[in-house]
């Protein structure tokens, strides 16, 4: 059976290839590979709800002597989980973008459905995977895709533009977790995720080792735009929305968590990878939030979102609490690809995602503006919403470590997050700006307001979310950490954190501008930490661009000179021995004397030469 999912999941990207070589009928791009997803959907459900056991299988992929290199898939629990939300959000996504790009042509239409398709399969195959080659080929394709997705309105340079951007800042990143596979590939002689875990006591004793498992983390943090590696995400936002609500949600970005929760015990044998995966976090939780409260663009303010709640979700993989990490990770998809959804139907009927000019578009009592206020409550976690509880865990945690300046900050962060989340649903919604022109549910396509309205219920339904998460994961155990901090947990500490964001959202009501005003230099101060287009566009100028210019050279003038010399002075010299052949007697008469005397004068100077040899 598990084959059969294997071999399902690739079949999506022939559909869509068969259907884009022979014309086929548009809605075939879309329905046969949701058709499919959705079988895989059930078969996983349906088989994991009968406690039926689905085994792994490998691929032998390639041999180096006596090393056998394989693919290898695992349908353990906590790999499920990711895959089930992988699935889920993609079939909503397909249906989204089936309406979203209708406008398109066949070969466009069917272009923007292959690479969609082939970023799902991989990251489902990814979700699945047990060993590193495998999840860095699928990481690649990730990669590949969704250069092609986010650059897909190719008419508009800035499109392109931001899909290079993206590309070749992950692509940096990419070579370094490639050499960390080779070092351990080295070390280990195998690849496959179980064993190296079942070996983790190596990890903390060779120094090459431990440089591997940075090197895969500073990969990690390149794909999940952490900072300093932040730039290209918001640039992504240039893609398709249904295109960003993906990416943001449970895949490209997210993948890098769910990797490090696969490797956690060779995290935790290396204290350093932990702290810089902590403050690393910390950073950019807490600067992109900042960040997001003073951002305009709609599409970029979700961006900046979800930049902190990685961030978030690092921190507690540098406590050394991969759970919780996947646990918010979990959280966090359902209600920010609603977010995303959302924020695609505002600017394809208003034309624009700026805020400023989006103010009252919804009716605050209206079905649209409840769903707005569920996903603003998830983003900023009051109680009994999605968002809530993965968070309210992870600041628990960081406390009871100990960690209270690291607390500290995260309390900050939170501060921002309630200030822009109020700050949307305030803009958006007409309960303090008025506008005649309202969008109302009625207006919406059913394909539009579907996946919003299932998001929506998704994340109203907090108090399950640790149920589903434990039921999904291997987590359901007495000795669970996540079950071990619901035990431990004060209601007091609770009670406050509510209290900071409730207050923060009557505040930001009352003295927007006050709180706008006062803040400015904080604002500044992190927009600047974060602008670091210059940098990446300096190193894009003067180091990529300068050596794939000295290579063009090389290949231009020394290869293709060096290769081109012979035939092109053979060619000279021919056409100079074609000028002796002129048809005049005379001249070859003189020609033939001449020759004739240097044949002479060099056989006397051979002779002279040989006698004078003899006689010595």
């Amino acid at each position: 059976m598990q084959e059969l999912i294997i071999y399902l999941s690739l079949i999506p990207i022939l559909a869509v290839s068969l259907n884009a070589i022979f014309k086929g009928p548009k809605s075939l791009s879309f329905s046969v590979p949701s058709i499919i997803y959705l079988t895989i959907f059930s078969l996983i459900i349906i088989l994991t709800s009968y406690g039926t056991s689905l085994a792994g299988h490998s691929f032998l992929f390639f041999s180096i002597n006596e090393s056998k290199i394989s693919l290898d898939f695992i349908f353990d629990k906590d790999y499920l989980l990711i895959s089930l939300i992988v699935l889920g959000i993609s079939i909503l996504v397909l249906a989204y973008s089936s309406k979203f790009i209708e406008f398109e042509g066949s070969t466009r239409y069917n272009r923007y459905f292959l690479f969609l398709i082939i970023f799902i399969s991989a990251m489902f195959l990814f979700s699945i995977s047990n060993d590193l080659l495998g999840s860095y080929i699928f990481w690649e394709l990730l990669g590949l895709s969704s250069y092609f997705l986010i650059g897909y309105w190719n008419k508009d340079d800035e499109a392109i533009k931001s899909s290079t951007i993206a590309f070749w800042i992950t692509r940096m990143g990419d070579l370094f977790f490639f050499g960390g596979l080779i070092i351990i590939f080295s070390e280990m002689n195998s690849l496959n995720i179980d064993y190296l875990n079942q070996n983790y006591d190596l990890f903390s004793t060779s120094t090459s080792l431990k440089f591997s498992v940075l090197c895969i983390s500073i990969g990690i943090l390149t794909k999940s735009a952490q900072f300093p590696f932040n730039i290209w995400l918001t640039k992504a936002m240039k893609g398709p929305t249904p295109v960003s609500s993906l990416i943001h949600s449970a895949t490209m970005v997210v993948a890098g968590i769910l990797l490090l929760y696969k490797i956690s015990p060779l995290l935790g044998v290396n204290s350093f990878v932990s702290n810089l995966l902590l403050y690393i976090g910390l950073i950019s939780t807490l600067i992109a939030s900042i960040v997001a409260f003073t951002e305009n663009d709609l599409k970029k303010i979700l961006a900046y979102s979800t930049i902190s709640h990685i961030g978030l979700m690092f921190v507690a993989v540098g406590l050394q609490n991969s759970d919780l990490g996947l646990f918010h990770l979990f959280s966090h998809s359902l209600f920010k690809s609603m977010l995303f959804l959302y924020a695609g139907v505002i600017i394809l009927f208003k034309g624009s995602s700026d805020i400023e000019k989006l103010k009252g578009s919804i009716g605050f009592s209206s079905p649209l503006g409840i769903i707005l206020l569920i996903g603003c409550l998830s983003l900023s976690s009051i109680y009994s919403f999605t968002g809530s509880f993965s968070k309210e865990f992870i600041l628990y945690e960081v406390l009871r470590q100990g960690k209270y300046i690291e607390l500290l900050i995260l309390l900050i962060s939170v501060f921002f997050t309630a200030l822009y989340s109020s700050r949307l649903y305030f803009y958006i919604t007409d309960l303090r700006f008025k506008n005649l022109s309202k969008i109302n549910l009625k207006d919406l396509n059913w394909v539009y307001y579907s996946p919003l309205v299932i998001l929506a219920f998704l994340s109203l339904i907090g108090f399950s979310t640790m149920d589903i998460f434990l039921k999904y994961t291997n987590g359901n155990s007495e000795l669970s950490p996540l079950l071990e901090i619901e035990r431990n947990i004060d209601i007091i500490y609770i009670i406050l954190l509510q209290i900071l964001i409730l207050l923060t959202f009557a505040i930001n009501f009352f003295y927007s501008s006050k709180i706008t005003n006062s803040l400015k230099g904080i604002s500044a101060l992190a927009i600047d930490t974060f602008k670091l287009d210059k940098i990446y566009i300096e190193i894009y100028e003067s180091v990529f661009k300068a050596l794939s210019n000295f290579v063009a050279w090389f290949d231009r003038n020394i290869i293709d000179g060096l290769i081109n010399y012979l035939p092109i002075k053979l060619l000279d010299i021919s056409k100079g021995l074609m000028g002796l052949q002129d048809g005049t007697t005379r001249k070859y008469a003189i020609r033939m004397i001449i020759f004739f005397i240097f044949l002479i004068l060099i056989m006397g100077a051979i002779s002279n030469i040989s006698s004078i040899g003899i006689h010595s």
